[in-house]
C-alpha cells in the first residue's frame, strides 16, 4: 500500500529551494520573507555563490535554534496522518477513478520553507514545519492528490508534456483549481474537516460573473464522473486562456 514517508530535508535541497523562490520565482519570495525576514539580505549579494553561502549559514543557525520544534512537529504530522492515510488514498482513487502505482511511495520533506513545492517525477513534496495539525493534513492531502491527478491526466492525455504540469501553464492552473475542489468534496471532507482554500490569483479571476473557483466547482458538481469533469474543465479553461494570462 502506498505511504507517505516523512523525512527531514537535506541542507542541499533546503538551500536550493529557498534560493529558487527568492531569486527565480517572482512574487513567491514575499512568502519566504514573511516567515524569514532576515533572508532579504540575500538580495544584497551579486554573486550566486555569496547568495548561496548566506542562505546556507542562515539555515544552519535556524535549524539549530528550532531543532526540537521541527522534530516534534514532524512526529505529530506523521502520527496524525497515519490515522487517515489508508482511507484518504482509497477515496482519492474512487473519486479520480484510477489507482496509485504499486510499490510507489511519497516522500514529505519537513522544511523551514513556508512554500510547499511538489516534484512530480520523484513523488516528493516539501512541508513547512510550523503548520497546525489541521493545516498540515490539508497540505499532505493536497500534495498527494497532485501525484494521482497527474497520473490520471497522462492516462487521459498521453500526449501531454510534463513541462505543462508546472507554472505558469494552463494545465497547472487547472490542477491548482481542481485540488481544493476535490478536497472540499464531502467524501474528502470526512477526513480533512477543514475547508480547502484557493490561490488568491484564482479567486480574482472572473468567468461569467463567477470567480474561477466557483466556476470550476460548478462544473465538478454537474459532472457525471471525474473524466467528464476534466474534459469539460479543460475545454473551459483553454477558452479562458487570455483571462489567466492577461497582457
Amino acid at each position: 500500500m502506498i505511504r507517505v514517508n516523512f523525512k527531514n530535508i537535506t541542507m542541499g535541497d533546503e538551500v536550493e529551494n529557498l534560493y529558487n523562490f527568492i531569486f527565480d520565482c517572482g512574487d513567491w519570495k514575499k512568502y519566504v520573507f514573511k516567515k524569514h525576514p532576515s533572508l532579504k539580505k540575500a538580495l544584497g549579494f551579486r554573486a550566486k555563490k555569496d547568495r548561496l553561502n548566506f542562505i546556507k549559514k542562515y539555515i544552519s543557525v535556524y535549524w539549530l535554534k528550532n531543532k526540537k520544534v521541527i522534530a516534534r512537529n514532524r512526529e505529530t504530522y506523521e502520527k496524525n496522518w497515519r490515522k487517515v492515510e489508508k482511507n484518504v488514498f482509497a477515496e482519492m482513487e474512487n473519486i479520480m477513478r484510477t489507482k496509485f502505482p504499486k510499490n510507489r511511495n511519497i516522500t514529505a520533506y519537513i522544511s523551514i520553507n513556508p512554500i510547499c513545492p511538489r516534484f512530480l517525477n520523484e513523488w516528493i513534496f516539501n512541508m513547512f514545519y510550523k503548520f497546525s495539525s489541521r493545516r498540515a493534513r490539508e497540505i499532505i492531502i493536497h500534495e498527494c492528490l497532485h501525484f494521482l491527478y497527474f497520473k490520471k491526466w497522462q492516462e487521459m492525455f498521453p500526449e501531454a508534456k510534463k513541462k505543462t504540469f508546472d507554472s505558469p501553464h494552463i494545465i497547472w492552473h487547472l490542477s491548482e483549481l481542481a485540488a481544493p475542489i476535490i478536497l472540499n468534496d464531502p467524501k474528502m471532507q470526512k477526513y480533512l474537516q477543514l475547508k480547502a482554500g484557493f490561490y488568491g490569483e484564482h479567486e480574482r479571476v472572473k468567468i461569467g460573473g463567477k470567480t474561477a473557483p466557483e466556476f470550476f466547482n460548478s462544473i465538478y458538481k454537474k459532472s457525471a464522473n471525474f473524466e467528464d469533469f476534466i474534459k469539460t474543465a479543460y475545454r473551459a479553461i483553454k477558452k479562458e486562456k487570455k483571462t489567466f494570462f492577461p497582457r
